[in-house]
C-alpha cells in the first residue's frame, strides 16, 4: 500500500479454486484482466494506465474467516494496529472487516468506503464501521 498521496492501490480478488484456469493464469493476465474490468466499473482511467513492476499476486486457498475463541479480540488489535501504523490504509469486506457477507453488503459497505474516501475523512473514522457491519445478517 502506499504512504505516498501521488499513488492508490487497488486490491483485486479473482475467486478461484486450485488448478483451475484462473489459479493457473501467468500474472500479466491477470494483471490485465483486473485492469480492464477496473476501467469497466469506472473506478479507474484509461490514461492511468497500469503499473505492472508493483503488481504482485498472492494466491490463497481457504481465505474465508474462520471464527475462534476470541475472535473480535484479535481482529480489534489487528485494526487498531493498522489505524496506529499505518492510518492511510481502508479495509473492508472478507478480508479487511473478518466477515462473512453477501454481495449486496459488499457493495454497500464498498459505496459507504468510497464516500468516506471522498469526503477525505481519516481511516480511524472508518475503522469504527466494523461492528456495525459484522450486524449485517448474512443469507443463503
Amino acid at each position: 500500500m502506499q504512504a505516498d498521496k501521488n499513488y492508490t492501490s487497488f486490491v483485486c480478488e479473482v475467486p478461484c479454486e486450485p488448478d483451475d484456469e484462473k489459479w493457473n493464469m501467468k500474472p500479466e493476465e491477470i494483471y490485465e484482466k483486473c485492469h480492464k474490468d477496473l476501467m469497466k466499473a469506472n473506478l479507474i482511467k484509461k490514461e492511468n494506465g497500469m503499473l505492472t513492476e508493483k503488481n504482485f499476486i498472492i494466491d490463497l486457498t481457504k481465505v474465508y474467516p474462520l471464527f475462534t475463541i476470541e475472535w473480535q479480540k484479535t481482529i480489534t488489535h489487528l485494526l487498531e494496529y493498522l489505524q496506529k501504523k499505518y492510518n492511510y490504509i481502508y479495509t473492508s469486506g472478507k478480508g479487511g472487516f473478518f466477515m462473512h457477507c453477501n454481495m449486496d453488503h459488499s457493495i454497500e459497505i464498498g459505496l459507504k468506503l468510497a464516500q468516506h474516501l471522498i469526503d477525505e475523512k481519516e481511516a480511524e473514522n472508518w475503522y469504527k464501521n466494523f461492528y456495525k457491519f459484522h450486524s449485517l445478517k448474512l443469507r443463503d
